[in-house]
């Protein structure tokens, strides 16, 4: 795990969770940014970006939906500042179509 990012999270079991499940680091770079942003008391706005799942299909309530789940996070541990939410996620979108978008920074 990248140092800024552990350094950015508010509690053991976050760190706990994050290690169990992340398949792909990626670029933890701009997530260690927004953290650092939230925990130094300034608003941030926050995008999921997927597929079905992270558009909500087959979840059984509101607050089950991933993205939901992810808003929630950072309000609930950042409460003294706005969070900005997108749910851009569309259900039958291919992967492929977000691998694009990531790499343009």
């Amino acid at each position: 795990m990248c140092l800024e990012l552990k350094n950015t999270l508010l509690a053991g079991e976050d760190i706990t969770f994050m290690k169990s499940s992340i398949l792909n680091k990626g670029n933890q770079a701009r997530i260690a940014k927004v953290l650092k942003k939230a925990k130094n008391g300034n608003d941030i706005t926050v995008v999921t970006l997927g597929g079905s799942i992270t558009s909500g299909a087959w979840a059984t309530k509101e607050e089950n939906k991933y993205a939901v789940r992810v808003k929630n996070w950072f309000v609930e541990r950042f409460p003294n500042i706005t969070v900005n939410f997108q749910n851009a996620g569309i259900s039958a979108t291919p992967s492929s179509v977000y691998t694009v978008l990531q790499n343009r920074g």
